[in-house]
């Protein structure tokens, strides 16, 4: 069974680029490096979707929603903007829906699809009071609404974000947060209450601790 699953994945990798290549009517530029399937180029340069176990693509499949550095040399500096990017599959349209300041260069802003192609989720910081929050984005018409807390991770359904202290957590492991200037990183020694792992209902908007 070991033998066989390098052809399993071959093949499934060809059913699935065969699927997307099918499904767009004005197919991105081809790309031209060795590959085992056939890959189309689908965004410009210093662009990336936020994980492996994250899609990019809308519960629809028309769009991909991504996110663009400004750089890609170094760490980003307090208030530092990236760009989040929607590209249309079947115009091949790539255009820019919001910029962020919550991002950092493992994940990005945390780019993630809702429940439907109207409801995108990504971080922010507010430069002026240096707190992180999450955005609902309706990238088709604009329309935005802060959360009541950030997003690391969106359930299925749309209905729930999963989060933690993005901004301490860059003193475990950088990367996976938002930068915000050092002095504004609290420091816990141990379990604390104002700390934790929370939920927010996207419906209200509001946020609730889980673990603390």
């Amino acid at each position: 069974m070991n033998r066989l699953r390098p052809l399993f994945l071959l093949l499934a990798g060809l059913a699935l680029s065969s699927s997307l290549t099918a499904q767009s009517p004005h197919p991105f530029p081809a790309y031209t490096g060795k590959a085992l399937v056939p890959v189309q180029r689908v965004a410009s340069g210093r662009t990336i979707h936020r994980f492996f176990d994250t899609s990019p693509l809308s519960p629809s499949g028309r769009y991909l929603a991504l996110f663009r550095f400004p750089q890609e040399t170094r760490s980003p500096q307090p208030g530092e903007v990236g760009e989040v990017i929607l590209v249309d599959r079947q115009t091949g349209q790539e255009r820019v829906v919001a910029q962020s300041r919550g991002w950092e260069m493992q994940l990005g802003a945390n780019v993630q699809w809702g429940r439907t192609d109207e409801e995108l989720y990504f971080n922010d910081v507010d430069t002026t009071t240096w707190q992180a929050f999450a955005v609902q984005l309706n990238p088709l018409t604009g329309k935005a609404r802060r959360m009541g807390g950030t997003v690391f991770m969106a359930s299925p359904d749309g209905t729930k974000l999963a989060t933690y202290n993005l901004i301490s957590s860059r003193r475990a492991q950088v990367g996976y947060g938002v930068v915000v200037p050092k002095e504004r990183v609290i420091r816990n020694d141990g379990p604390v209450e104002t700390d934790g792992i929370d939920v927010v209902n996207t419906a209200t908007g509001t946020a609730q601790r889980v673990v603390t």
